[in-house]
């Protein structure tokens, strides 16, 4: 859009739509409360695109509404992503360290989740004061008393008046430091913009971000009147929190980002009526069926109707744009508008020039809007789950049917060992010290197939060229082992990859590098290291430990933080393993010594 005048913006929290201009500005572009204006947020470290907005007035904006709004989120992210938290160590309070995400640093939209980056430290400081004034206390009530705080706000029993006052007691204060880094924010900015304006003003990976992060339960926001439903996926309130907020000599401060705009005049050739739009709804929380109680059908009707509700803050939708991202999660997939005959132009190509054609579909209450439900394909027991060779060699899979990752994973669901995977497994087993893991793996997968809890299948017959062409080229270079290892192990990773893409699978791996270039190619994965990683972190804390004292810990810290109940036998298997790879070692004083060596 050209003539676009520039100004300074803040992102809204409590509005996830409309664009929210001070009378200065408003006079300026020469428009009225209510018109369309197109817009772009411009942040050098992602790609901008052009939305539309209906224009509201500033005084919409309630620094209180905001703060709470702040609150909610982060304290639905340690209830429900503790493990985001703890992973990239925005928190102290948990005194484990998963590895769910660290393969996606190297995706440039994920690298600010590294330690240096601006961002990472201004979303750490943000957390922390909000985590010491209000955070500790809600994770109390849950941990200690079993009850939801918002539970509270929902009870209309009068002998709870008491306990909904103290719980809005501690809410203020928890928001008064964070209100007036708000109202400095409101009078320095010249518009605010909702949070779904920002998300679809800038090219985020939404998708990626719901397949990496999967589904919550849902909350409600700090807000008695009324309660409203919430779904905050960690990773886009880790990009909208670190761009509002900064950090200037080490004092938290207001970030105000550079936004144009244009007014789109009410005649614009280009705005059609849109006779269909098709969202596709990220993992609408339980809370939103909850409140509707009618199961599927009755979610996608909710989140219709809320859809219609935004429309006195955003009428005219573009593909891609992000709706209701704290609320139902959706994006603009397709749309219909009833004029076929939209303006052309014509647009410049390094292959000459082109016709193109824009529109702006405009909805209202007679568009039809088809939702299109997102399923998170992690839990989504009809997709099966491809199995990488590292699975089976370093005794991390998780093997108990008893077990919270098994149950949540893997039960009932089809298993599939490909014909790279023989591969790859028939090279290793010449190896002695592969060997028993491979034997032990194998038997264990057969045996707890055979009792029913998965439906296993191995692939007899290559499913794609790669299997045979890393097949001749381990042949041919023979005589080289460690390019042969290379070059196959290359290709059996793209074979394996295929694989999951044909079935539409789950890819089950340990490898990192695999794992990224899964997210890329869209196919979701899992890893399961938990076992490996309590023995090894167990042992490198304590330098030296007795084997006995070991498992004991071990099996301890299993139940207590992620309900595995881990068998004495594997962890004595990956103790061994640990020793193969020369990680650890074994000393006899009387009894068994395990020393960190590493």
């Amino acid at each position: 859009m050209k003539n676009m005048k520039s100004y300074r913006a803040w992102v809204s929290l409590w509005f996830e739509h409309g664009i929210f201009i001070k009378d200065n500005v408003k006079n300026e572009l020469k428009v009225e409360f209510g018109d369309q204006v197109g817009f772009e947020l411009n942040r050098p470290s992602f790609r901008s695109r052009t939305t539309i907005e209906k224009v509201r007035e500033f005084k919409e904006i309630d620094p209180d509404k905001e703060a709470r709004m702040l609150l909610s989120v982060f304290d639905h992210i340690a209830n429900q992503h503790y493990y985001f938290l703890t992973e990239f160590g925005f928190t102290e309070k948990v005194g484990w360290k998963p590895h769910q995400y660290d393969y996606i640093l190297k995706i440039p939209a994920f690298d600010k989740l590294r330690e240096n980056s601006k961002e990472y430290k201004v979303f750490k400081k943000v957390y922390s004061l909000v985590e010491e004034k209000f955070i500790d206390f809600t994770m109390y009530l849950r941990t200690e008393k079993n009850i939801e705080p918002t539970t509270i706000l929902a009870m209309t029993d009068p002998k709870m008046k008491s306990a909904k006052e103290e719980l809005m007691k501690i809410v203020d204060g928890a928001t008064s430091e964070v209100k007036d880094l708000i109202k400095h924010a409101l009078k320095e900015a010249d518009v605010v913009v909702g949070v779904g304006s920002f998300f679809s003003s800038i090219d985020f990976p939404i998708e990626e971000s719901f397949l990496i992060s999967g589904i919550d339960v849902g909350s409600f926001a700090y807000h008695p009147n009324p309660l409203r439903a919430l779904t905050a996926n960690p990773f886009m309130a880790f990009w909208v929190i670190s761009s509002i907020f900064k950090l200037s000599n080490k004092e938290l401060k207001p970030s105000l980002l550079p936004i144009t705009m244009v007014p789109l005049r009410a005649d614009n050739d280009w705005v059609k009526k849109a006779k269909k739009v098709k969202l596709k709804v990220y993992n609408p929380s339980k809370i939103v069926s909850q409140l509707i109680q009618g199961g599927e059908e009755g979610t996608i009707n909710w989140v219709r109707r809320k859809v219609y509700e935004t429309l006195e803050y955003k009428s005219i939708y573009l593909y891609g744009d992000v709706l209701l991202p704290f609320t139902s999660p959706a994006k603009v997939k397709e749309f219909e508008v009833y004029d076929e005959m939209v303006k052309p132009f014509v647009e410049p190509t390094p292959y000459g020039q082109v016709i193109s054609y824009e529109v702006f579909p405009e909805i209202d209450l007679s568009t039809e809007v088809e939702i299109e439900l997102f399923t998170n394909p992690l839990f989504d027991r009809k997709k099966p789950i491809v199995m990488d060779t590292n699975i089976i060699t370093t005794l991390t899979y998780p093997y108990n049917p008893r077990g919270s990752f098994f149950k949540t994973f893997m039960s009932g669901r089809e298993i599939i060992i490909p014909t790279p995977v023989i591969y790859e497994l028939k090279r290793k087993f010449s190896i002695k010290k592969e060997m028993n893991n491979i034997i032990r793996s194998l038997t264990r997968l057969y045996e707890i197939s055979g009792a029913g809890y998965i439906r296993l299948k191995v692939l007899e017959e290559p499913t794609s060229k790669s299997v045979s062409q890393a097949a001749v080229i381990a042949q041919a270079l023979r005589g080289a082992s460690e390019i042969a290892k290379m070059a196959s192990g290359d290709l059996v990773d793209t074979a394996v990859l295929l694989e999951a893409l044909r079935r539409n699978a789950v890819l089950f791996t340990n490898d990192k590098e695999l794992r990224t270039y899964a997210l890329l190619l869209g196919i979701p994965s899992i890893s399961y290291n938990s076992l490996l990683d309590d023995v090894e972190t167990t042992i490198r804390e304590r330098k030296r430990i007795r084997e006995r004292e070991l498992i004991e810990e071990v099996k301890k810290l299993g139940k207590e933080v992620r309900d595995e109940e881990y068998r004495e036998e594997d962890i004595k298997g990956v103790i061994e393993y640990l020793v193969q790879v020369r990680k650890v070692r074994k000393t006899r004083n009387g009894e068994r010594i395990i020393e960190w060596i590493s």
